[in-house]
């Protein structure tokens, strides 16, 4: 873990557990010690969809339209998979504090196992919806078809999306809240060159007196929706190494044993539907 972060965990929790009551002061550092880093986090996930129409601005309003109109149904989708995070992430952080690793870990391992159902489910339904949902959000004819595929493809992505909140999540917890920031902010890293590939055609560009030949696919709307489905496929590897390789109390390893039982998942619903 990185020093300076663990440092940060260590005094809040000697603010924490403490028997002094702690002083105002010393709450709202410790609160902020822990909240920032997940502040950045989700703003760099909202801001995908900003870059994706930022970056298809150039080729007109219909293609600004296209992303914009699904932008918010995207929103939505992330605020179920962040709840379906919260309530794994919830009752691993119980266990991490009380020192039950064993049970924090078959936390983790089950919710690997429910990531992989439930991000099938939300992509297949995302999938499906997107045949109809420009139409019924009123979008006009000429940017249905580039709309409907993008939001189709982001549907794709689902899966990986919901690990990208689910194993960030659960990282946070073990006390790590540097590296899932940094994974996520990757995102949009990723996104802005893959974008820059995907959504121009191949061009000559011009610094002073020297001349670069960049390819493009030229796909457009569709490839910015490629941009942001790939970028949340290799952050969400990324991660997965990360909570399979790196020494902490929630690693976890392929070989173990995977099941899920009645009493997580129903806690995981209670934690997560408010």
């Amino acid at each position: 873990m990185n020093g300076k972060v663990q440092n940060n965990v260590n005094a809040v929790a000697k603010i924490l557990n403490r028997d002094a009551m702690p002083t105002r002061k010393e709450q709202i550092a410790a609160v902020m010690t822990l909240a920032w880093p997940a502040i950045i986090e989700q703003v760099m996930i909202t801001m995908v969809q900003y870059v994706d129409t930022a970056m298809v601005g150039g080729l007109g309003q219909n293609a600004t339209a296209s992303i914009g109109i699904t932008s918010t149904t995207i929103w939505l989708f992330n605020g179920f998979l962040a709840a379906a995070g919260m309530g794994f992430s919830v009752q691993v952080a119980q266990y991490v504090g009380a020192k039950r690793e064993d049970e924090a870990k078959d936390i983790v391992r089950q919710a690997v196992l429910f990531n992989l159902f439930f991000g099938l489910f939300a992509g297949i339904a995302a999938v499906a919806l997107s045949f109809w949902l420009p139409g019924l959000l009123g979008a006009e004819a000429a940017i249905i078809p580039d709309a409907s595929r993008y939001f189709r493809i982001i549907g794709y992505s689902m899966p990986f999306l919901l690990a990208s909140t689910l194993i960030s999540s659960i990282i946070r917890c073990s006390g790590d809240m540097k590296t899932p920031m940094l994974l996520n902010m990757l995102i949009n890293v990723f996104n802005i060159i893959l974008n820059f590939l995907f959504i121009y055609p191949s061009r000559t560009i011009e610094l002073g007196t020297m001349r670069f030949q960049f390819w493009g696919a030229g796909l457009g709307v569709t490839g910015a929706a490629i941009g942001s489905a790939v970028s949340a496929f290799i952050v969400s590897v990324l991660l997965f190494l990360v909570l399979y390789r790196k020494k902490s109390p929630v690693q976890i390893h392929i070989r173990e044993k995977y099941r899920l039982t009645k009493e997580c998942v129903g806690t995981a619903v209670r934690l997560g539907i408010p």
